[in-house]
Formats: structure tokens, C-alpha cells, sequence
């Protein structure tokens, strides 16, 4: 019985208030007071401002008009922490929840007129301008960017330039305006990167004028389409005990209530969310005349009345919650017999006379396909743009976090000292750093041809494109991984843990970083890599993009020898040169040299194009057309058993080789004698084929962000600014090198050599990292849409600054509910 009395009380303490009671509160010697680094730190070298226009350039006045926008209004969801005020979405609400939020934030930017002349304005500057919007708009949320891409850059594009006037006339005009809500139907269930594949059937009936699309089977229904979803809730939704009460609605027979698309209801906290629809949707489809495939083409179809209400002969469903993105609607969409009128085919490439007659000027279809895709390549543009701009809120938040945070005393009783202060702090955040301004540089010079693109240059841009869309994502993604890891590793003291990390980022060990404040949604680095993790894949896988740019560079050497001519285009006059000799003994000074970086850049995209040359032309020797071999290298990581399992995976062990794969290998590459798993690794015709064009267009990617970081380089004076820009190449540089396996494995560099460099990496980080914090500052991202952490996070984390719904109260618990129910 005692111990029964014991073990109440005990209980009865924990439930008790003690709010109100007197608590001694404990008193440190000294407490972890916050410096803000701009005190701290030295004045800049250079001018911020000047290597903030080599950034954005133009549209540095526009791009914070639109910042000031967002900040000024209540639907950001304005926070204030630590005297600061903040925006971010929030990400906690439902996905209903945040899909409203993105359409009334869309709804208010139109009101502001941020649109106006997105669609309507022509030329160079206004096209601009329309990426300037689209891409800022994202730097706040990925939904609101994407959303208002698929609008205006999918849709809207699409009318623009694979339309003619009548297209033009009818809807550009709407669509600026919101009358008009567009989708992209592209990608459908059973294929993505293969747009030729595609199994969406549309036919012409030449007796009623009339185009009739048609979903042939499961696999050809339209997956993923971004606006098109049906609302998942089509009900009340309660945020206040909403199990109980949906019950008593249910009893009542009130849920099923219809609800127009412009209702949004408001009663006692209480919301009915209602998503605004797409209503039309270009739709990509196989075109059959007269029993012959034309091939894939593009078709306007209305998939909603102007009450919501989905059409006759559609089907809709929703893709349901996602691991990020959860601000658009993303949908399915299936066809049966759908009808509509001739003038609906977007005709810029060919065209259906009224009694079903079929013309086009290319007559080639792989050139027709090629130019009716080009207008398309505005999403890899805004992706590659897009990606640095997150890149840079990762960064900026993480080295001003490091520029305040302390760890460890190197003596008892002296100051802690500053994580940035770490060699390993620095050798994870600043390469990052300076990897992020080599690939916006390029970036702003993937928008410049691209706006200023001629029928000649197109193949340069599609290049280009690919490229920097591919490296772009990739470093988006690495460097957030690199920022929440380093957020949370800080938690575990353990050695393994630390040796995990070191193993899972970059063999190199890794000091204590930046506490678990990462891992918080509100400081707005956690939650980017789910939100962007996307971009790896959509506009294009990347692995496949990789050997679409081997394939373009093969056949433009190809077509310069049947010619007899000079290489030219694509940056590849290089190989008209004798190739660079690179020295047997590197030094610090050579190794910072743009010759020597240049030259080093160049011999590896030589070699490995003549490589890549030799071995397609030995397969086409034996009988094999080039077309098959790309085929088979494109297909060879996606190899699968339909759960994702493919060459990546399966290159883990090479003794557990599923035989579903070694199947489809047989399939792929037929007369292939493939009886063993080592066989499989080991043949030469499958594993170098595919290892030398990815790493081909890997070099291809690295040697064009070299050339046109000089390309800026060049235009700044000799100055401070000069210097900086020379120490950020040479880093970029540096890490290439050392962390490119293909410098080795193809005798580029030596191993002593390779030492060299990764002693250059850190000798470098001690030299970049004064200029650490005017480095971040320079990406010109606004402080409200950093997160707390980057500024007072002490204050920040303050009891004072705890919020009435962050607090833990007694009756806050499930027995306190029931209790206040009886």
C-alpha cells in the first residue's frame, strides 16, 4: 500500500500547475550571449552591391519589388521572432490548407498587378522579366513558384510559341488575368523523360471538324499534372476537434455539402477550403490521320466548365499528400473520347486542314519533333535559376549561424570558439558557397541565350539547358543536405554518429556544426530539400540529361569530320587545339592559374569525348546504329522491377543481381552473352558505355560554368572585387578536381597531384572565409525570408518570445480533454 501511496503522489505531481509557484531560478556565471556577425566580423573587401548586379544583373530592382510584395502582406504569414520579422508558408497546416493559401497568394499578387504583361508583352526584356517573377516567387515557396510556372510558363508558353495568333488572341490575354486557368498534360503514368512514348491517342473526325483524345489504357492517363486535382475534401473541414464534430455532421447528414470553387467560408475558426481548378490543359497526345501516327502534338482541351464543374467525357482524380509540394494540386486525367474543335491543335509546326489533311514545313519527323519540344526548354531555365536561389537561403542562413554560434574551447576559460572558425566548418559551407555563384553566373547566362535564342542557336540552349538544369538541381540538393546535417549533427556526441556523417557527405571528418536548430521548420532549412527534392527529376531526369549532352557533342564532332571541317559551336572549338599538357608537379600558383584551369577542363572533356567517340564507333561497327545505343545507355540506370530498384542500386552489390534485371539486360542489349553477375559488371559494352557518357557530360557542364564564371571575371576592374571573384574560381576549380573521380580514374591527374589539390581546398577556405559573411550577403536575399536562426536565435528561442499556442499547459493532454467533456 505504500508503495501504491508513493507512486499517486507521484503521479499527482506531474499533473499539477506549477506556473504559479515561486521557483528559484538558476543563475550561470556567465551566459551565451548573441553577437551579430556584422559587429563581429571585418568590413567587406569589395562592394556587396557590384557582386550582387553580377548576380542578378537587370533585374535586381524587380527582383526586390517582389520580395517587398510578399513581405508586406498578412497572406505570408508574417512571424515575429527574436525582434525580427519573418515569412515562410506553414507547413504544419494540411494540404488542403496549403493549397488554398497558395491560390489566395496568387490571387493577391494578380490584384498587385505583379502579372500584368507576363504573357502580353514581347521580346527579349519582357521574357525576362516573366523568369525574374516566376523565379522570386518561388524563393519564398516552391508551391506559389511552381504553381505559377505551370500557368504561365507551361500553359501560357505553350500558347505563346507553339501556337500561331489565333491561339495567341483567344488566350494569352485570360490567362494573364486568371479568366483562364491552364495545365500541362505531358507526363503520363507510364512515361516521363520519353515524351515520344507517350500512349494518349487523338484522332480527327473530318465530318464534325473535331479532334477526339482518347486514354487508351491505365497507363496512358496523365499523372502528375500540377493544378489539375480534384478537391481531396470536397467537405467541412474543422480545425477545432474535428473528429468529434465531423461525427456529429455526419449524424446532422451535413457533409455532403456542394461548394462552388470561389466559396471560402469563415465561421468560428472554422474554414471550408476550396481550390481554384484548372480549366483547360494542353494536352500532349500520339496524332493519327488516316490510320498514320503523326507523331506527338499539342491540343487545347477544356477539362472544366466555368462553375468548376469537370467536363463531360473527362475524369479527373488527385495524386494525394506528397513528401513536399503540398501547395499544388497535383492530377491524374483520363480521356474518353474527349471532342474538340480542329482549331484547338497548337499548329506553329504542322497542322490539319478541314478535311483532314496533314502538313507540316519540316518534313523531317525527328526535326519537327525537335523543334516542336524547343519553346519547352523555358522550365529547364527557370529550374536551374530557381535552384540556385534556394541554394542561396540554405547558405545564407547556415554561414550566418556559423558566424555567431559557438563550440568548444580551445584553452580553459577563453572564449568559445566560432564554428566558421573550424577548418572542417569551413571546408563543408564555403566550396558550397563558391560553387553556388560558378553556377548562378551560369545560370544568368542559360537566361541570356535563351531570351535571345535564333533558329540557330537552339541546339545551344536545349545544350546548355540540360546541362546547367542537371548541376543546378544536383548541388541544390547536396548543398541541403550538407546544411541539415551539419544543423543536426551537433545532437549526437556519440563517435559513430560522427563517423555516419562523415561517411554519408564526404569522407572527410566532420567537427561538431550548428545544433539541431536545422531540423525546425521555422528556421526554413529542413523542410527546402522535401520541398525541392522534386527538381532532380521533373524537365528531365538528370542522369538522362547527362547523356543527352554526350549524344549532342558526339554528333556535332561527327558532323565536323564528315565536313572537314573545324569544330564549332557548343564551346567546343578548344578541340581544334593541340591538347593542353598538364604539369607533372603542381604547385598553389599554378593551380589557381584560369590557364591551367581552363586547360585542365578542356583535356578532360577531349579525352572523354574521344572515348566516348571510340566506343560508339566500335558498336556501330559491329552492326549496332547509333540510335539503339543511346537507346540502350539511357535506359540502363532505370532498369527496374517497378520499386525504384535500378542500376544504382543493384551496382551496391554486384553479387545479388536480381534476375528480372539481367533479364532486361539480355533484352537491351541483344547477343550479349550475360549468364553471370560478374559478367554483367564487367562487360565492356554495358558498364563503359554508360560511365564514359555521364562522365562526359559532367565534364561538358563543369568546363562551360569555368567559362562563364571568366567570361564575368572579366568584366569586373582590378580590385578587391577582382580578387574575391579569383579566389571563389579557384575554389570552384579545386573541388571539381577532388571530388570528380574521373580526374583520377582517367589519369588526369596523378595521386600526388591530387594531393595537391585537396591541400589547395583548405588553404583556400582560410582565405574565402573572411569574406564569408559579405559573400552571403551579396546573394541579396531579404532577411524576412531567412530563418530565426540566422540572425538573434537566442532571443528567438527565448521564453519571452514563446507564443500562447507553442506553450505546454496542464490541460493540454487527452485525459484533460475527456475530463472537460463529462
Amino acid at each position: 500500500m505504500d508503495r501504491v501511496n508513493f507512486r499517486a503522489k507521484v503521479l499527482t505531481g506531474h499533473l499539477k500547475n506549477h506556473h504559479n509557484s515561486t521557483i528559484d531560478l538558476l543563475h550561470t556565471a556567465q551566459c551565451v550571449n548573441y553577437s551579430p556577425p556584422e559587429l563581429c566580423e571585418p568590413p567587406s573587401a569589395f562592394n556587396t552591391k557590384a557582386l550582387r548586379k553580377l548576380l542578378d544583373g537587370e533585374s535586381m530592382d524587380e527582383i526586390d519589388y517582389i520580395f517587398n510584395l510578399m513581405i508586406q502582406s498578412d497572406l505570408f504569414c508574417p512571424r515575429e521572432r527574436g525582434g525580427k520579422v519573418f515569412i515562410s508558408p506553414d507547413f504544419n497546416k494540411s494540404m488542403e490548407h496549403q493549397r488554398e493559401m497558395t491560390m489566395k497568394r496568387i490571387n493577391y499578387l494578380r490584384e498587385q498587378g505583379a502579372f500584368d504583361g507576363w504573357l502580353t508583352r514581347k521580346g527579349p526584356d519582357a521574357e525576362r522579366s516573366g523568369f525574374t517573377r516566376g523565379i522570386t516567387f518561388g524563393v519564398y515557396d516552391h508551391s506559389l513558384g511552381i504553381k505559377l510556372g505551370v500557368h504561365f510558363f507551361l500553359w501560357g508558353g505553350a500558347i505563346q510559341f507553339m501556337g500561331t495568333k489565333r491561339h495567341q488572341d483567344k488566350w494569352l490575354k485570360p490567362t494573364e488575368t486568371y479568366e483562364v486557368i491552364g495545365c500541362f498534360a505531358m507526363t503520363e503514368l507510364g512515361h516521363g523523360s520519353n515524351v515520344r512514348g507517350i500512349e494518349t491517342i487523338t484522332r480527327y473526325d473530318a465530318s464534325t471538324q473535331e479532334f477526339i483524345i482518347t486514354t487508351p489504357c491505365e497507363s496512358a492517363q496523365k499523372y502528375w499534372i500540377g493544378g489539375a486535382a480534384n478537391v481531396s475534401y470536397n467537405r467541412v473541414i474543422l480545425t477545432r476537434f474535428s473528429c468529434i464534430l465531423e461525427l456529429m455532421i455526419k449524424q446532422l447528414n451535413l457533409l455532403c455539402i456542394n461548394i462552388c470553387t470561389s466559396l471560402c467560408l469563415l465561421v468560428n475558426d472554422t474554414y471550408v477550403f476550396v481550390f481554384q481548378h484548372a480549366t483547360h490543359a494542353v494536352v500532349f497526345s500520339q496524332l493519327k490521320i488516316n490510320g498514320v501516327n503523326q507523331g506527338v502534338h499539342a491540343f487545347i482541351a477544356q477539362i472544366r466548365d466555368a462553375n468548376g464543374n469537370i467536363c463531360p467525357n473527362v475524369r479527373i482524380a488527385d495524386c494525394g499528400h506528397k513528401i513536399g509540394l503540398n501547395g499544388v494540386d497535383n492530377g491524374r486525367i483520363w480521356f474518353d473520347n474527349l471532342r474538340i474543335p480542329r482549331e484547338n491543335l497548337l499548329n506553329s509546326v504542322a497542322d490539319v486542314s478541314p478535311d483532314g489533311q496533314y502538313s507540316s514545313a519540316i518534313k523531317d519527323p525527328d526535326q519537327r519533333f525537335a523543334a516542336f519540344l524547343a519553346p519547352l526548354l523555358s522550365g529547364r531555365v527557370t529550374i536551374a535559376a530557381g535552384s540556385m536561389n534556394i541554394t542561396k537561403i540554405g547558405l545564407a542562413i547556415a554561414v550566418r549561424y556559423s558566424l555567431s554560434r559557438r563550440a568548444f574551447s580551445i584553452r580553459p576559460n577563453e572564449p568559445e570558439v566560432l564554428l566558421l572558425d573550424y577548418p572542417s566548418h569551413q571546408r563543408r559551407l564555403l566550396p558550397l558557397v563558391a560553387k553556388t555563384y560558378a553556377l548562378s553566373f551560369a545560370s544568368e547566362y542559360l537566361k541570356n541565350i535563351y531570351v535571345n535564342r535564333t533558329r540557330q542557336s537552339i541546339k545551344t540552349v536545349h545544350v546548355v539547358s540540360s546541362a546547367l538544369k542537371a548541376t543546378s538541381t544536383w548541388h541544390g540538393m547536396r548543398t541541403l543536405q550538407v546544411v541539415i546535417m551539419l544543423s543536426a549533427v551537433l545532437h549526437f556526441q556519440d563517435i559513430n554518429y560522427i563517423y555516419l556523417f562523415h561517411m554519408l557527405i564526404l569522407d572527410q571528418e566532420c567537427r561538431e556544426a550548428c545544433g539541431g536548430q536545422g531540423l525546425k521548420t521555422e528556421n526554413h532549412v529542413g523542410h527546402l530539400k522535401s520541398e525541392f527534392d522534386v527538381q532532380l527529376t521533373f524537365e528531365g531526369d538528370n542522369y538522362v540529361l547527362m547523356q543527352q549532352i554526350s549524344k549532342a557533342l558526339l554528333k556535332e564532332i561527327l558532323a565536323a569530320k564528315r565536313r572537314n571541317k573545324p569544330v564549332k559551336g557548343l564551346g567546343l572549338e578548344h578541340l581544334n587545339k593541340p591538347a593542353p599538357i598538364i604539369p607533372s608537379h603542381l604547385t598553389s600558383s599554378a593551380l589557381r592559374t584560369a590557364q591551367f584551369q581552363t586547360d585542365i577542363f578542356c583535356l578532360r572533356e577531349r579525352d572523354l569525348l574521344h572515348r566516348f567517340e571510340t566506343e560508339v564507333s566500335q558498336r556501330e561497327a559491329r552492326g549496332e546504329s547509333m540510335e539503339h545505343i543511346f537507346t540502350v545507355v539511357s535506359q540502363l540506370p532505370y532498369i527496374s522491377n517497378g520499386s525504384g530498384q535500378g542500376l544504382s542500386k543493384v551496382f551496391s552489390n554486384p553479387w545479388k543481381v536480381p534476375k528480372y534485371f539481367i533479364k532486361k539486360v539480355r533484352l537491351l542489349f541483344k547477343g550479349l552473352h550475360i549468364h553471370t553477375p560478374y559478367s554483367l559488371f564487367t562487360h565492356p559494352r554495358i558498364c563503359l558505355t554508360y560511365q564514359i557518357a555521364e562522365d562526359l557530360g559532367r565534364a561538358f557542364s563543369d568546363r562551360l560554368v569555368l567559362q562563364t564564371f571568366l567570361d564575368v571575371e572579366a568584366t569586373v576592374p582590378a580590385g578587391s572585387l577582382k580578387d574575391v571573384l579569383g579566389l571563389l574560381r579557384s575554389m570552384y576549380t579545386t573541388i571539381v578536381m577532388e571530388e570528380d573521380a574521373s580526374f583520377l580514374r582517367y589519369g588526369y591527374l596523378s595521386t600526388d597531384n591530387a594531393a595537391v589539390v585537396r591541400k589547395e581546398v583548405l588553404k583556400l577556405c582560410s582565405e574565402v572565409r573572411p569574406h564569408a559573411l559579405a559573400l552571403v550577403t551579396s546573394f541579396g536575399i531579404p532577411d524576412a525570408l531567412l530563418g530565426p536562426i540566422a540572425f538573434n536565435w537566442i532571443d528567438a528561442n527565448a521564453w519571452s518570445s514563446v507564443k500562447d499556442n507553442d506553450t505546454i499547459k496542464d490541460n493540454d493532454t487527452v485525459f484533460s480533454f475527456f475530463s472537460n467533456m463529462l
